[in-house]
C-alpha cells in the first residue's frame, strides 16, 4: 500500500545510511589493518591483498546465493537479516582475531589522553559518525544532489591531497605519494569501465546474449566474485613466485596490464556484436564469460594491488586519508560508469528491446570505443611505468 510504502521507503534508506557509516569506517581501515601486516618491502605484500581480496569476493558470492534466495523464496526481510548477521559475526570474528595482530595496524600516535574540542578522540568520532547518518540518510534520497557535488568535492578532495604533497612533503616521500595520485587517477578510468557490469553488462547479458533455459541475466554477476574465488590464489602464488625471484612486475606495469584487460574485454564483446552469430542477434554466452573472465584478471591486477600501493606509497600519518582517496575515486568512477551505460540504451517496452538489431550495434559500437580507450590509455601507463617506478623510490 501507499502507507506502507511511505514508510518503509524512509527505514529502507535509513538502514543503507547506517551501513554506508560502517562501511565508510570498515573498508579504509581494514585495507590500512592488512597492510600493517607487512614489512616495507616484503614481496608477499601484494600476495597477501589478493587473498584478503579473495575472502571479500567469496564473502559476496556466498552472500549474493544464499540473501537472494532467502529473499525470492520467503521475503526480502529474511534475505536483509541474514546480511545483517553476516555483518556482526563478520565483527565478533576480528574482535576475537584481534590478539593474533599482535598490535599492527593501530593508531601511528597513541590515542589515550588526546582530545579534539575537548572530547577524547574515541568519544568524538563515535558521536560524529552517529550524527553523520543523518545527512547521509537525506542525500540517500536525493541522489541528484550527490551526482551534484561529488565530482567537486573529489576534486577539492585530490587537489588539496596533492598540495599537502607538494608543499609539507620532500625527498622520497614527495616522490611516492605523487606516485600514489597518478595511479589513482589512471584507476578511474578501470573503474569506470569495469562497472558496467552492474549496469551496461547486466542489460547486455539480458538483450544481447543468448541464455540456456535455467539461466538468467542476473546470474552473470556471480561470474566475476567466482573467477576471483578460483583465481586469486593463483595470482597471489604467481606475485610471491616472481617476487622471490625479483621478476614481479612494477605497480605501474600492473595497472597497465588491468587496463588493456579491461578494454580487451569489450573489444571481444564489439567484435561479437559486429559478427552476428544468428538471427536473434544474440551473442553467446560464452563471449559473455570470456569478457568477464578478461575484467577480473584485470581487476586482480589493479584492485588488491592498488590498496597495497597505498599502504605502500604513502606517509604513515595519512595512509588512511591516501585509503579514502583511493575509494572516493572510485565513487566518481561509478557516476562517469553511469553516463558510459546511458549511451548504451535502447528503447524497450514493458522491458523488451523493440529493435533487437539496434540494440545490439549500439552495444557494438559504444563497447569497441570505450575498449580501444581502455587498451590505448593502458599502453600509455605502460610507457610511463619506469618514470613512476624511479618515483617509487626503492618501493617495490
Amino acid at each position: 500500500t501507499k502507507r506502507d510504502t511511505a514508510f518503509g521507503e524512509p527505514v529502507l534508506f535509513l538502514a543503507l545510511s547506517l551501513i554506508i557509516m560502517g562501511v565508510g569506517f570498515l573498508k579504509a581501515n581494514i585495507s590500512t589493518v592488512v597492510g600493517a601486516l607487512y614489512e616495507q618491502n616484503d614481496p608477499r605484500r601484494d600476495g597477501g591483498f589478493t587473498i584478503f581480496y579473495v575472502g571479500i569476493n567469496l564473502g559476496s558470492l556466498l552472500a549474493t546465493a544464499a540473501c537472494s534466495y532467502l529473499g525470492f523464496t520467503y521475503g526480502w526481510a529474511y534475505g536483509f537479516g541474514l546480511a545483517g548477521f553476516g555483518m556482526l559475526l563478520g565483527l565478533l570474528t576480528f574482535l576475537l582475531g584481534a590478539p593474533w595482530l599482535e598490535g599492527r595496524g593501530g593508531p601511528p600516535v597513541p590515542l589515550k589522553g588526546r582530545s579534539i574540542f575537548g572530547v577524547p578522540v574515541e568519544a568524538f568520532f563515535w558521536t560524529a559518525g552517529i550524527v553523520a547518518v543523518f545527512p547521509i540518510w537525506m542525500l540517500m534520497q536525493r541522489h541528484e544532489i550527490v551526482q551534484t557535488i561529488l565530482i567537486p568535492i573529489a576534486l577539492v578532495t585530490f587537489v588539496s591531497v596533492v598540495g599537502y604533497t607538494v608543499f609539507r612533503l620532500k625527498g622520497a616521500e614527495r616522490s611516492r605519494m605523487l606516485v600514489a595520485q597518478v595511479l589513482i587517477f589512471f584507476s578511474v578510468l578501470f573503474w569506470a569501465l569495469f562497472e558496467q557490469a552492474g549496469s551496461s553488462l547486466t542489460l547486455f547479458a539480458d538483450q544481447s546474449t543468448q541464455m540456456p533455459s535455467w539461466f538468467n541475466a542476473g546470474y552473470t554477476q556471480m561470474f566475476n566474485p567466482g573467477i576471483i574465488v578460483i583465481g586469486g590464489p593463483i595470482m597471489a602464488a604467481l606475485w610471491v613466485w616472481l617476487g622471490k625471484r625479483n621478476r614481479e612486475p612494477s605497480t605501474p606495469v600492473k595497472f597497465s596490464v588491468a587496463l588493456v584487460l579491461v578494454g580487451a574485454g569489450f573489444l571481444l564483446l564489439s567484435w561479437a556484436a559486429a559478427n552476428n552469430f544468428n538471427e536473434s542477434f544474440r551473442v553467446p554466452l560464452m563471449i559473455l564469460f570470456l569478457t568477464y573472465a578478461f575484467h577480473t584478471v584485470g581487476e586482480l591486477c589493479l584492485s588488491p594491488v592498488g590498496l597495497s600501493m597505498i599502504t605502500k606509497l604513502s606517509v604513515a600519518r595519512v595512509v588512511g586519508l591516501m585509503m579514502g582517496v583511493w575509494f572516493l575515486s572510485s565513487s566518481v568512477a561509478h557516476i562517469v560508469a553511469g553516463w558510459i551505460a546511458a549511451a548504451t540504451a535502447t528503447d524497450t517496452v514493458a522491458g523488451v528491446v523493440t529493435n533487437p538489431q539496434l540494440a545490439l550495434q549500439t552495444y557494438g559500437s559504444i563497447f569497441g570505443t570505450i575498449g580501444w580507450t581502455g587498451v590505448g590509455v593502458g599502453v600509455v601507463l605502460l610507457a610511463l611505468s619506469p618514470i613512476l617506478k624511479k618515483g617509487m623510490a626503492g618501493i617495490h
